[in-house]
């Protein structure tokens, strides 16, 4: 499995969900950027997008980085 990082600090997978609600109530546009790894698997990136859309995340972006 992957690691999640929020402002460059690791986070539970399980925790996610509160920390966007956390920061969407504050700002619903706020820019969200989801950074892949070689090993992350789609359906694993599928899992955190679900958990973006759900919270009411819009604005998002893909990317992937080097090891």
């Amino acid at each position: 499995t992957g690691q999640l990082q929020v402002d460059n600090s690791l986070i539970a997978r399980e925790n996610l969900t509160s920390v966007l609600v956390d920061r969407l109530s504050k700002n619903p546009d706020k820019k969200i950027a989801i950074f892949t790894t070689p090993g992350v698997s789609v359906q694993q990136l599928v899992s955190v997008l679900d958990d973006v859309y759900l919270t009411g995340g819009r604005n998002v972006q893909v990317d992937k980085v080097d090891g």
